[in-house]
């Protein structure tokens, strides 16, 4: 055989058994989702089957034909003659109702329940997101600007006090000392100490 026979044999063989492993793994992903599909289809039906229970319960109660069998009063001890009275059907009905009744008040009360949580929850939702994201908004006021002649009495007092400190006269000691004090800005203001 030549050597081109040779190559074409080996890359057929080559070609034959990757084709052959590109089709098995394809059968196995298919098989690997038919799998999953079917796992899922049961369960989308178990849980469509719950919430078909939740939403509309079949709750029936069958009355079935009671046979009376006879027994003579000497059969029955007579802790079992009130058990008669109690498991009579009309007022086995009359507890089944009022066992529905409880449960559909619980489910009521659940349902209302539910619905303040969620109103709670969106409202606490709401402060979390003030909190989180605050939108502030700053706005800026003008200070207020002080005037000439509020200038010039601030200026004259403190002149005062100036001229008061370098004579060596001092307030009576009755009252308190008045002394300068730097406030956020240019201009002085008097302190009490």
């Amino acid at each position: 055989m030549s050597q081109i026979q040779l190559l074409r044999v080996f890359l057929n063989q080559r070609l034959t058994a990757a084709a052959e492993e590109i089709f098995g793994a394809v059968e196995q992903t298919i098989a690997v989702y038919q799998e999953e599909c079917c796992r899922t289809k049961k369960e989308n039906d178990r849980l469509q089957k719950l919430l078909d229970l939740v939403i509309k319960p079949e709750i029936k109660l069958h009355r079935g034909d009671l046979q009376e069998v006879p027994i003579s009063e000497e059969e029955v001890p007579p802790e079992q003659h009130h058990c008669e009275n109690k498991w009579n059907p009309s007022r086995l009905i009359a507890a089944a109702d009022e066992i529905f009744g409880v449960v559909e008040q619980t489910i009521t009360d659940y349902q209302e329940e539910c619905f303040r949580t969620k109103e709670e929850n969106d409202r606490l939702q709401k402060l979390l997101d003030i909190v989180i994201n605050p939108e502030v908004k700053v706005h800026r006021t003008d200070l207020q600007k002080v005037t000439v002649s509020e200038e010039e009495e601030i200026h004259n007092i403190l002149n005062l006090r100036l001229k008061m400190v370098i004579r060596g006269t001092r307030e009576d000691p009755g009252k308190r000392e008045m002394r300068p004090e730097k406030v956020n800005g240019p201009v002085s203001v008097l302190k009490r100490k």
